[in-house]
């Protein structure tokens, strides 16, 4: 893109700036929300739905923006909405799956979400199907047990 070309379409860097981040918050939240939603069938499914699409997702914009967030007080911002927003949205799945006591949604989507980041840092190792479904488990049956101790 030619510095006139760009001037075209953005006044300055800054309104650049915005602009990917506002693109990137599409990419990050409410298009990969929308695939789940499409693809639910149930509470439970919809929070299987979630983790499947998050941790298929290309990583390289997600560690990118969050390298950028770490030195742009304008990127901090944009992804620590994009934090709090995508918690919100697992502690509401986490409530209504019922894999989780309404007490421990939060944590619980936190520890998930925690996860994801995680994922997207530690790019170096591969997750397959079989991998990704092991995951699937292994969180629903925690959530499940954790359940389970608390009412005996």
């Amino acid at each position: 893109m030619s510095r006139g070309s760009y001037y075209w379409h953005f006044a300055d860097v800054p309104t650049f700036h915005r602009a990917v981040l506002a693109r990137w918050e599409i990419l990050a939240v409410d298009e990969p929300l929308a695939r789940a939603e499409r693809a639910r069938v149930g509470e439970t499914a919809s929070l299987d739905g979630l983790v499947d699409v998050a941790f298929r997702a290309p990583r390289d914009l997600e560690r990118a923006v969050h390298g950028w967030a770490a030195v742009s007080p304008q990127a901090a911002e944009v992804v620590a909405a994009v934090n709090r927003r995508r918690v919100s949205i697992l502690t509401t799945t986490f409530r209504r799956s019922g894999l989780a006591p309404p007490l421990d949604a939060e944590a619980s989507a936190v520890v998930l979400y925690g996860t994801f980041l995680g994922r997207v840092l530690c790019a170096d190792f591969p997750l397959d199907n079989a991998r990704l479904a092991q995951l699937h488990a292994r969180f629903g049956m925690q959530s499940r047990s954790s359940a389970s101790r608390r009412e005996r």
